[in-house]
């Protein structure tokens, strides 16, 4: 039987356990072919598992041995605990990965290795002078940051939507650190966004950070920094809050921090200094901090979330955004706001949008709001031709062909 055989034998039962984690994965077998690539990571990857399964990780991936923490793991039998890696995909786009590689055994004997990989793309963009490995040659990356939103950008004429706003205009204003309070997909990226751009700091960087989708152990390092030998791979890198000093922080999610980092973050705060980990300086800092929770900050300090002393300190001022499904006469304008957008990045044109189609999206619930909303229409413009009318049929053709549906 074969290495890759082998493996299969050994391991197969386990594989289904990481079809759907949001993560990519891929495993090799002792002469180094990969014999698991899961879905995440074919579309990180912009390929499939039939272009990848087989094939030596060398043959597939544009870095060399020494590089790969998962030829690293399997020569070496040890955990490889972190380690960053930029390479270009099939169709050309650069990607920034977060790796974990574990050897894989069978007895005493080394029978492969698995890589747990996460995409940290869109961060690096944000914190585009973060040293890492040497990039293969390709295109260049493409540039970091979004153009400025302002507050014209913010649709809405709900009264209670509207009292939102102009509460953060106030807030924008002054130097308060301020929470933004309201559901997954309300809109608090883009009143961060704007509280920065109309702020005395807009001339400084908009550091957005979604405190969920770092695993504990890096999100340390991302936020103070790291000192060269710290940890295995650690190098000196600046963490975000150096790179947004004189800007704003965006800490979405918060509540998802762990307690502990939480209390680590308010002497950060307090203080106005920071010390990378592992490090024994403390560098000066002034960052002004736009946080956003998806609850009652209440509720989450009760629940033990959010530490009390934290949320006094952050938020001093308040701004709460009402759910979509409590102000359905803004679901109109978002419709052609949204159409717009949509059609400027698929390269589209529609002739105009049926009045059947408005009717029966202001009756939905919208447990995922204005994220939810977009995701229908773009779904449903795919399924339109060009100088069509968008109609019914292309909603629930779409939503036929949705996960969600």
């Amino acid at each position: 039987m074969t290495d890759d055989g082998r493996a299969k034998e050994s391991f197969g039962c386990l594989l289904p356990v990481f079809d759907g984690l949001p993560m990519g994965v891929l495993a090799i077998d002792a002469s180094e072919r990969i014999f698991y690539y899961n879905q995440h990571m074919g579309r990180m990857d912009d390929l499939g598992p039939e272009d990848m399964l087989g094939f030596k990780i060398s043959e597939v991936y544009s870095v060399r041995d020494q590089e790969s923490p998962t030829v690293e793991a399997l020569r070496t039998g040890r955990p490889v605990p972190e380690r960053y890696m930029s390479y270009q995909t099939a169709l050309g786009r650069r990607l920034a990965t977060l790796n974990y590689a574990f050897p894989l055994f069978r007895g005493q004997e080394k029978a492969g290795a698995l890589c747990l990989t996460l995409d940290v793309s869109e961060l690096m963009r944000h914190v585009s002078d973060v040293k890492g490995p040497p990039e293969p040659p390709g295109p260049p990356a493409p540039p970091g940051g979004e153009s400025p939103v302002d507050f014209s950008a913010i649709i809405g004429k709900n009264p209670v939507f509207r009292e939102a706003v102009e509460v953060a205009k106030i807030a924008a204003a002054g130097p308060s650190p301020v929470m933004l309070v309201g559901e997954t997909g309300t809109g608090k990226d883009l009143f961060a966004q704007a509280i920065h751009h109309r702020g005395p700091r807009s001339k400084g960087r908009f550091v957005p950070l979604n405190c969920s989708a770092i695993p504990e152990p890096l999100l340390e390092g991302l936020l103070f920094g790291t000192t060269k030998g710290a940890f295995t791979g650690a190098e000196d890198r600046p963490g975000l809050f150096e790179h947004a000093s004189g800007g704003t922080l965006f800490l979405d999610e918060l509540n998802s921090m762990p307690v502990t980092l939480q209390a680590k973050l308010l002497r950060v705060i307090q203080d106005q200094r920071v010390r990378r980990v592992g490090g024994l300086d403390e560098k000066k800092v002034d960052a002004r901090i736009v946080s956003a929770v998806g609850d009652s900050p209440g509720a989450l300090v009760a629940a033990g979330r959010l530490r009390r002393d934290l949320y006094f300190r952050l938020g001093v001022v308040q701004v709460a955004i009402p759910p979509l499904r409590e102000r359905p006469e803004d679901i109109p304008e978002l419709i052609r706001h949204l159409l717009g957008q949509i059609a400027r990045r698929l390269g589209r044109q529609v002739e105009g949008l049926s009045p059947e189609v408005v009717r029966l999206l202001q009756t939905r619930p919208w447990p995922g709001n204005v994220r939810e909303l977009e995701h229908v229409l773009e779904s449903a413009m795919n399924f339109v031709a060009g100088g069509e009318t968008l109609d019914l049929r292309h909603v629930q053709r779409a939503a036929r062909h949705s996960e969600s549906s």
